[in-house]
């Protein structure tokens, strides 16, 4: 609990001791700062909360605040306010540990990295700094060796369940606490998402447990799938679905896949939201095998399909700071990308208005 910051005041001075406050937090174990109680000794005395005109208005000054002061943005600091009476609310702001950080109050070329002990905030000294940036560079290197082991393994096909033969579709979910941590899913707590893991592509599916956590696949009839998703122990999902050539041709079926992809991606959001997954995490979305596979399109400008001279096309990752993000807009440069690789200047899938539909 935090009484001695201001967060109505305006000065540059107390700008800087708010931001050097949210970004300790982040920079630390997160927690909650909390304005309009009184305390002495450490213990709350009374809680008269702080007169505010408009609460709305304030809510947006002080998130424009931290996503404006701190760089790199926090994600996900929440504020509530609770209403104790007329024009007086008590304002708790909730920045939680990033995984993206250490985080600088970038306010007026402040530029300072600040951390918290017992004592309060207190800047980060040279050697706390190199720490916290080598942590996060071991903590990107450890996403990127994952992906690249995994892409590996479904050129081979050491999947957690063999796939049919054809072009694959990946997409991996990896929040940063996923490697940054040791805490894992329990097995009863993987079951739960049971129905919220549809795998891409899917329509039916089975259910096993395996040694890395949670496995939904689709087909397995004759000893081989069409498509899987796996939840790992760690929080991360990893979904494949195989393209199976079709009257022997080789069709990536764009409309089809953006389809499938924009289907489950708020249901892989709402398994980590009730699992209690922090955010952010990153998605990758990869095909592979895909060289001289032709893409068919249901509209564009040129009215023809398009083949590729890659087998791997790795997207670059997008990252997801709130559970409201909107599949539609957050995927829609990497659509754009996926046709660009066939030759398109952009995803034709989307209105003028920006929304994805299907023509």
């Amino acid at each position: 609990m935090n009484t001695k910051v201001n967060c109505q005041r305006n000065s540059d001075r107390d700008k800087i001791r708010f931001l050097s406050t949210v970004s300790s937090f982040a920079n630390s174990s997160g927690g909650d700062i909390v304005y309009g109680i009184q305390e002495a000794e450490g213990k709350p005395v009374s809680a008269n909360g702080v007169n505010v005109k408009n609460i709305d208005q304030e809510k947006l000054r002080l998130e424009q605040l931290i996503r404006n002061g701190i760089e790199p943005s926090i994600p996900n600091v929440q504020i509530h306010t609770i209403h104790i009476a007329e024009d007086r609310y008590i304002v708790v702001i909730r920045p939680h540990k990033s995984w993206s950080s250490p985080h600088r109050v970038s306010l007026n070329d402040h530029s300072k990295f600040y951390g918290r002990n017992s004592a309060g905030r207190y800047p980060f000294d040279v050697g706390e700094l190199k720490t916290a940036f080598l942590l996060t560079e071991n903590i990107s290197n450890r996403i990127r060796n994952f992906k690249a082991e995994r892409i590996t393994a479904v050129y081979s096909n050491s999947t957690p369940y063999p796939l049919k033969n054809g072009a694959r579709v990946m997409m991996h979910f990896i929040p940063l606490s996923s490697f940054s941590q040791q805490d894992f899913l329990s097995i009863d707590e993987c079951r739960t998402q049971q129905t919220n893991l549809r795998p891409l592509g899917g329509s039916g599916w089975n259910s096993r447990i395996n040694l890395d956590g949670f496995l939904n696949y689709s087909g397995g009839v004759d000893g081989s799938c069409e498509a899987y998703t796996q939840l790992y122990r760690t929080g991360v999902i990893e979904t494949v679905c195989t393209i199976e050539p079709w009257n022997d041709q080789l069709i990536i079926p764009s409309t089809w896949i953006e389809e499938q992809i924009l289907s489950t991606f708020p249901m892989y959001l709402r398994s980590y939201e009730a699992l209690s997954v922090e955010t952010p995490f990153f998605v990758f979305l990869t095909f592979i095998g895909v060289k001289e596979y032709n893409f068919a399109v249901k509209y564009s400008p040129f009215r023809q399909t398009n083949t590729v001279d890659l087998d791997l096309i790795q997207l670059p990752e997008i990252i997801i700071e709130t559970y409201d993000t909107e599949a539609q807009t957050i995927l829609r440069p990497l659509f754009d990308m996926v046709w660009n690789a066939w030759g398109y200047d952009k995803c034709y899938n989307y209105n003028e208005e920006g929304n994805w539909v299907i023509r």
